[in-house]
């Protein structure tokens, strides 16, 4: 009930809130406890200076009664009053300590939790969305994004607490004062509230200049450090400063006009809130004098006027951290709600003992998943919530919580809570996501069309093709990265077979092992975690690592595994790729795909590292893509693809030798002669 609520209030789908808002137990045991906690403090912060008022008028008045009850002498009564504060602050305290130490505790579990349930929904994508920049873009902000995320739910629920408790102190305590004072006292937090506005608006007005400014500023400053040997040996550096000090100086010419407006309004606000101060203590003299209102009721009154103004803010703040997470869940909710294009509606797990022997392709075709329309209309939600132009129902994926005619006054306020900054940012954001879309629904051509194929273990095969002939879309199939549109992928393990579409994505990648063109060298993990990468099927020794290295010829520059990369070990490009040769030698798993993992190495390098892959095919089906025709015609078959179908297929002898001409034949000629 408590997430379906909250799913109408912030205008997206529940399996948004169930994602963000970890499950159950976990995150309202966290309100549980910080909600009770916060009410008690901030009904303790507003109603403290009551004291102070009830030692004064007990001191004023030499009065022993305190809310009925006699306590013989006035000193009794101040020991009681002060002794009752001490031991309410030292509660308070003491539950603030507690409360921490217990969030802490639960956020830490919750962000590891939050974490790898993120990562595991991804891996239900396959690579034609994950492959996209505009979309990792969006992952990447929304993964570094969620722990705060779910942070901000919590804080958002205890501004809320903050803000109905303490306008209730406030209120309640102001008006047994006198409410001739809490007129004067409101009517000072609005005009405050006012200036404050008036503030922002102004403020807004350079807001994106500034940022866009300051941007460029530091994009320069950052480059000309990182590659400034590159600007000194190509005679850039005075150019490059030139352009830079002209950035820097329109940077601080903007922020100059920001921050002398800054400092007007802040002069504004200033002498109001001194003027208000003046004209209310004189009126609450008055009443004193006149013997309207007591002396402590006086002394209390001036700090219950600035904590009211402070109550408006905080209740600004807390509509403002609404209408933020109501677009921030805007994204989350988007993927969410994307249905994955790999079929998982028949996955059965492989048998232990599964030994693949071939890979039969039949009838392959394939064709871009396109995205769904309600994916569509829904983006075009989020871009209509953001611009502000309009408002569009979104169906089932998000049903509003504020209902016409409340619903267009709200979203107004919502549009206008948000920077221009953030706005800007959002609506580009998901201006980049449809033009993915949009990109998307003009990929009806076939990428691959008519595959009929069988790839048998004990051979290495040579893709060979013009690039954008469907080469690395082809292994992508293979690894189940993408599913075909039509036809099928069956493992074979003697006379077992299965499709591939049955096989969970994430299980079947633990029986093969990749190269790509670029090496993926991080710096954080050490030579040896390089190496273990994706390694489930047995214990690897060192003597096994080593000598892994030394077949690729990479022993000499490594002086111990647990170097860490980019620390004390700095490699090429080449020797980045021999260190992933390393990898897939040492791993030996059923599929091995190079897609063109040996680009960066001379012919002397190549040839040694076909030798290798001929080892390790006695166990392994292994697939080369190169576009190096001497490195190809070492493996035991060459495979040419041509806009998306097999031309020829045979032993690289056999095709060179061939009357009719073939691709291979051509490329062979264009390098070798």
């Amino acid at each position: 009930m408590i997430k379906k609520l909250l799913a109408s209030l912030f205008g997206v789908s529940s399996k948004t809130i169930n994602f963000v808002t970890d499950d159950k137990n976990r995150y309202f045991r966290k309100l549980a406890l910080v909600l009770p906690l916060t009410a008690w403090s901030t009904i303790f912060h507003q109603l403290n200076p009551i004291f102070l008022k009830w030692q004064v008028d007990t001191l004023t008045n030499n009065s022993t009664d305190l809310l009925g009850l006699n306590f013989e002498t006035v000193f009794n009564l101040i020991v009681f009053l002060v002794i009752s504060y001490l031991v309410l602050n030292l509660l308070d305290h003491i539950f603030n300590y507690l409360s921490s130490q217990a969030l802490q505790r639960i956020s830490q579990a919750t962000e590891g939790y939050l974490e790898d349930k993120f990562n595991l929904f991804l891996t239900r994508f396959d690579d034609s969305f994950l492959g996209s920049e505009n979309n990792l873009r969006l992952i990447r902000n929304l993964q570094w994004g969620l722990k705060k995320l779910e942070n901000d739910i919590t804080r958002f629920f205890e501004k809320g607490i903050v803000t109905i408790f303490g306008f209730f102190g406030i209120l309640v305590v102001v008006r047994l004062v006198n409410i001739q004072l809490l007129g004067i006292i409101l009517v000072a937090a609005l005009l405050d509230l006012f200036v404050d506005y008036l503030q922002n608006q102004a403020w807004r007005q350079f807001e994106l200049i500034e940022s866009r400014q300051s941007e460029q500023r530091q994009e320069i400053r950052w480059r000309f450090i990182r590659y400034f040997s590159k600007v000194l040996s190509n005679n850039w550096f005075e150019t490059l400063t030139n352009i830079y000090k002209k950035r820097r100086e329109s940077f601080f010419t903007t922020q100059f006009r920001q921050q002398t407006i800054d400092r007007r309004y802040a002069f504004l606000k200033q002498f109001t809130n001194t003027l208000v101060y003046a004209v209310t203590t004189l009126w609450a003299a008055r009443l004193v004098l006149d013997g309207e209102l007591l002396l402590g009721d006086f002394v209390v009154f001036g700090l219950y006027i600035t904590r009211l103004k402070d109550q408006i803010q905080q209740a600004g703040e807390f509509f403002r951290s609404l209408f933020e997470l109501r677009f921030e869940l805007f994204r989350f909710d988007f993927l969410l709600n994307l249905k994955p294009k790999l079929d998982y509606t028949n996955i059965k797990e492989l048998p232990k003992d599964f030994d693949l022997q071939s890979i039969v392709v039949k009838d392959l075709d394939f064709t871009y998943p396109q995205f769904y329309k309600e994916e569509i209309d829904y983006l075009d939600t989020m871009q209509a919530r953001i611009s502000g132009v309009k408002d569009i129902d979104n169906g089932n994926l998000s049903v509003s919580f504020f209902k016409s005619p409340f619903k267009f006054l709200f979203n107004k306020i919502a549009h206008q809570s948000l920077s221009i900054q953030r706005r800007g940012r959002l609506s580009k954001e998901v201006e980049k996501l449809k033009q993915t879309f949009e990109a998307s629904q003009d990929q009806d051509s076939k990428v691959l069309s008519g595959i009929n194929l069988e790839l048998k273990k004990g051979n290495v095969y040579a893709i060979v093709g013009y690039n954008g002939a469907g080469k690395t879309t082809f292994t992508s199939l293979l690894k189940r990265s993408l599913d075909p549109s039509t036809g099928s992928i069956e493992l074979v393990d003697g006379a077992v077979s299965r499709n591939l579409k049955t096989v969970d994505p994430v299980l079947w990648k633990g029986y093969l092992n990749t190269q790509q063109q670029t090496s993926l060298i991080w710096e954080t993990l050490s030579v040896r975690e390089k190496l273990l990468l994706g390694s489930q099927a047995k214990e690897i020794s060192d003597y096994e690592l080593w000598q892994s290295l030394e077949k690729v010829g990479l022993k000499n520059k490594i002086s111990s595994l647990d170097l860490i990369m980019g620390e004390g070990l700095e490699l090429s490009g080449g020797q980045s790729q021999l260190l992933e040769l390393a990898r897939v030698l040492v791993q030996q798993k059923p599929l091995v795909i190079l897609d063109e993992g040996t680009n960066q190495l001379d012919a002397q390098k190549e040839a040694k590292i076909m030798d290798l892959l001929h080892e390790i095919k006695q166990n392994s089906i292994v697939i080369f893509i190169s576009h190096r025709m001497t490195s190809a015609r070492k493996c035991d078959q060459v495979i040419v693809l041509e806009k998306g179908k097999i031309t020829a297929g045979d032993n690289p002898d056999k095709l060179l030798q061939q009357k009719t001409q073939n691709l291979f034949k051509e490329f062979w000629a264009v390098q070798v002669g």
